[in-house]
C-alpha cells in the first residue's frame, strides 16, 4: 500500500525543476521531531522537498485479531498521516515543500523502495547512538537502509548530550 498527499506545491521531477528529494522516515519517536528540525534546515538552504515517510509494520496478522487487515492498515494510515500533518505544522517553515507518504511493509526494505519511487536524491535516517558498532551494522534500521540506499544516506546521530 502506498499513499502519497502532497500538502503544497506539486513536486514531480519535471524538466525545469531541480529541487532535490530528500526522504525522511518518521516513526513517531521522541527523537523524530530532532530529525524533521534537521531535514526542515537543510530542505531550506538547499531549496529541496522533503517527503516525509512513514511505514507500517505489522507483527501480528490483524485477522488473528478479529480485525480485518485491509482495515486495520487504512486506519493506522489515516492516524500516521493525521499526525504528520501535525508535526509539520508544528515544526516546518512554510517555504518548504512537503509531501507525504504512507506505506505498509518492512521498514527498511519500504524507505528503499520509497527512495527509489520518489527518486530521493538523499535519505536523512536518525538513529540511535550504540557503544557496539557490531550491533548497529546488524540490526539497525538506519544501518539496512545504508547497504541498500539508491542514494546517499545521511545519519542524524541521536541519543548523545542529553539528545
Amino acid at each position: 500500500m502506498n499513499a502519497t498527499s502532497s500538502l503544497e506545491n506539486s513536486t514531480d521531477k519535471a524538466p525545469g525543476n531541480t529541487n532535490k528529494r530528500f526522504l525522511v522516515p518518521v516513526d513517531f519517536s521522541e527523537d523524530a521531531k530532532e530529525i524533521l528540525k534537521y531535514a526542515m534546515t537543510s530542505a531550506s538552504r538547499l531549496d529541496a522537498v522533503v517527503v516525509l515517510l512513514h511505514v507500517i509494520q505489522l507483527n501480528i496478522q490483524g485477522e488473528e485479531r478479529g480485525i480485518p487487515r485491509g482495515h486495520l492498515i487504512r486506519n493506522l494510515s489515516a492516524s500516521a498521516k493525521k499526525n504528520l500533518c501535525k508535526l509539520v505544522a508544528l515544526l516546518w517553515n512554510e517555504e518548504v515543500i512537503t509531501t507525504i507518504t504512507i506505506r505498509e511493509g518492512r521498514i527498511d526494505e519500504e524507505i528503499v523502495r520509497e527512495a527509489v519511487d520518489s527518486t530521493a536524491d538523499m535519505i536523512i535516517i536518525g538513529s540511535r547512538h550504540r557503544d557496539n558498532r557490531w550491533r548497529f551494522w546488524k540490526g539497525n534500521t538506519a544501518a539496512r537502509v545504508l547497504r541498500k540506499a539508491p542514494c546517499p544516506v545521511l545519519v542524524v546521530p541521536l541519543g548523545r548530550n542529553g539528545a
